[in-house]
């Protein structure tokens, strides 16, 4: 159930950041220069790490995610 979650998570996460669906559908198989990948691409990182990929690739996209959901402090107030 978890890694159905994770999956779902990240596929609906890469739509949020992504307008383009390619591009969305493809990041996956890009090279990640973040420190969680070292250079590999996600499916790499969620082939390897079995669960523990997959949970790490969810919650580095829900980092990217959030910023762009929650509202600016300066915004609210000015």
């Amino acid at each position: 159930m978890e890694r159905i979650s994770c999956v779902i998570g990240i596929y609906s996460a890469l739509h949020a950041i992504f307008s383009d669906g390619r591009q969305a559908d493809s990041w996956i198989r890009r090279p990640n220069i973040a420190p969680q990948f070292s250079g590999q691409t996600a499916l790499e990182l969620m082939m390897v790490g079995q669960m523990n990929g997959l949970r790490v690739v969810r919650r580095y996209l829900d980092g990217q995610v959030e910023p762009e959901i929650l509202p600016q402090p300066y915004a609210m107030y000015s």
